[in-house]
């Protein structure tokens, strides 16, 4: 087994001698340490190799893959095996948006579980509640100051864009939920018993 250090090889040089295999190539078995996030990377394979990636990768990890067999230890950003069109594509963690989207082929299969993903939703309401104690003591300091006004509102800014934070933060919990479970639990549905089931498959089944 050929093993890559991401720390000290760049993503570009390992996606090029992954390129430029020989199709009859005997370096079949590939192990990829401290990916640390790295985006693009094994993206465009074409031979039948056998690549294991033991860490967190970023954004379009495996896309366009052909022919190679990928295990992603770990979690993936948006669009894992992005058109996909041969070949396979294991994630043991949880992915993000648009995994497997334009797919032609192959098998995509994302094991994580989406306890992260609801505890994320979860604490949503706690920073909602948070924000809106942060305003109502601001308020009570610029009524009481006008001075304050102006450092006032600096801070409920501060305060409304964490909140922002902790909205988008949200969003992707529930995506996770989502590609993992194929339910979709935005806006509270499931507290509210309206949460939908789609045509999407539940992790580790197939068509």
């Amino acid at each position: 087994m050929i093993t890559v250090d991401l720390a000290a090889e760049s993503v570009r040089d390992l996606n090029q001698r992954l390129h430029d295999l020989p199709a009859d190539t005997n370096e079949r078995a590939w192990r990829i340490v401290n990916p640390k996030g790295a985006h693009a990377l094994v993206a465009g394979l074409d031979r039948p190799v056998d690549v294991l990636i033991e860490g967190h990768v970023g954004y379009y990890c495996a896309g366009m893959n052909k022919q190679a067999s990928v295990v992603i230890d770990g979690h993936c950003g948006v669009g894992v095996a992005e058109n996909i069109m041969s070949g396979s594509v294991i994630v043991t963690g949880t992915a993000s948006q648009s995994a497997g989207a334009t797919s032609r082929g192959g098998l995509l299969v994302i094991r994580g579980d989406a306890a992260s993903g609801r505890e994320v939703c979860l604490r949503d309401d706690k920073v909602d509640a948070l924000h809106r104690s942060v305003f109502r003591i601001l308020l009570t300091h610029m009524m009481e100051d006008p001075h304050m006004i102006g450092a006032g509102m600096e801070l409920f800014l501060v305060s409304r864009n964490l909140e922002r934070v902790a909205d988008l933060a949200t969003n992707i919990g529930e995506d996770v939920v989502f590609l993992v479970e194929g339910k979709s639990i935005k806006h509270h549905a499931e507290d509210r018993g309206e949460a939908r089931t789609t045509g999407a498959y539940p992790a580790g089944s197939t068509p």
